[in-house]
């Protein structure tokens, strides 16, 4: 990873499909799907420091905290006239630092800056550390695999294959990306709301990208939610497991000149119009589309089917509708709607 700050909510090997040239796609924004212009995937799909753990966030443990906050022990700090020593409570605090008495522990004055600056580079980068051992370093390789065992076949199936992996990195994706999963976004919307109006001041933000109270929080949930799947556990771990046991997956084959697109929101749930049954999405090049549906048959292989270009446009609608901001297209000459 050669900016490690810039954490990408979209990776750059899922991205590496659509390069028409090295590092770089065309993107197109939905507001104006008749341009597009040239990205390098490595400054694209990410926010700086986005799974970054730092002090001042809630939802730290305290193995966390007592990382952020190990250069403490050699001060001494009151706060609301308490000597406080325990990180956790050191980190509840930490929004008000300007209110810490700050010294040394023979008693001379210490420099409340040069211990600031200590705590807020202590960062934890565990959760992109774990991404990227245990999922995207692996996907160029399973991108090969899914290119030969689904283009190189000519038959309407084939033997399931790396399935846990296929189905936990669709559904990361679909909680990484900028949208994350719509069940959780649409209900922390309606509970929090409100939370929108209140503006945290520049100077006190966590970190610049989380603006109002509403930001904030959700983003400190999502880690929170995240780092359990890295470590396999909790709520997304477990409706990986779920997509495991129940699901399995259709591939779309583009066998015409129109190709597949992708976008800033790559994997998401949607309703088929055959049967108006949810369904999930990824899509894996410009050339194969991933659909995630119910096996109730406990199929053990995944079907294959080839599709014309009108299939093709008609799920690269859907891909469009679920994009957040932009798309991310292999060849701007191609009508792809």
């Amino acid at each position: 990873m050669s900016n490690p700050k810039y954490h990408h909510l979209i990776p750059q090997t899922y991205m590496k499909a659509w390069c028409y040239s090295n590092q770089s796609v065309y993107i197109s924004y939905i507001e104006n799907l008749s341009e597009s212009e040239t990205k390098n995937i490595e400054n694209l799909g990410g926010v700086q420091n986005y799974h970054t753990l730092k002090a001042g966030m809630q939802g730290l443990q305290k193995s966390d905290t007592d990382k952020i906050f190990e250069v403490t022990k050699d001060y001494n700090i009151k706060y609301d006239g308490k000597v406080i020593t325990d990180t956790l409570e050191l980190n509840n605090i930490y929004g008000l630092f300007d209110d810490w008495e700050v010294s040394y522990l023979n008693g001379n004055p210490a420099s409340k800056k040069k211990l600031k600056h200590a705590i807020d580079t202590a960062t934890i980068k565990e959760i992109e550390t774990l991404w990227s051992k245990v999922y995207e370093n692996g996907w160029n390789e399973l991108y090969k695999k899914i290119n030969s065992q689904i283009l190189g076949s000519h038959k309407r199936k084939v033997q399931e294959f790396d399935k846990e992996y296929l189905m936990e990195f669709s559904v990361a994706l679909n909680w990484r990306s900028f949208n994350s999963n719509d069940i959780f976004s649409d209900a922390y919307e309606n509970m929090a709301h409100p939370l929108k109006s209140i503006l945290i001041p520049p100077k006190e933000r966590i970190f610049p990208f989380l603006e109002t109270a509403y930001d904030e929080i959700y983003h400190c949930i999502l880690l929170k939610k995240y780092r359990e799947f890295l470590n396999e556990k909790g709520m997304i771990y477990e409706n990986a497991l779920i997509y495991i046991k129940y699901m399995s997956f259709h591939f779309y084959v583009a066998d015409g000149n129109t190709t597949f697109i992708t976008s800033d929101n790559p994997s998401f749930s949607f309703k088929r119009d055959e049967d108006d049954l949810k369904a999930a999405m990824l899509p894996i090049s410009p050339k194969i589309l991933m659909i995630i549906g119910r096996n109730s048959t406990k199929e053990t292989n995944y079907y294959i089917s080839r599709v014309s270009d009108e299939v093709v446009k008609k799920y690269n609608k859907i891909i469009l509708e679920h994009a957040r901001k932009y798309i991310i297209i292999d060849d701007p000459n191609i009508n792809h709607f």
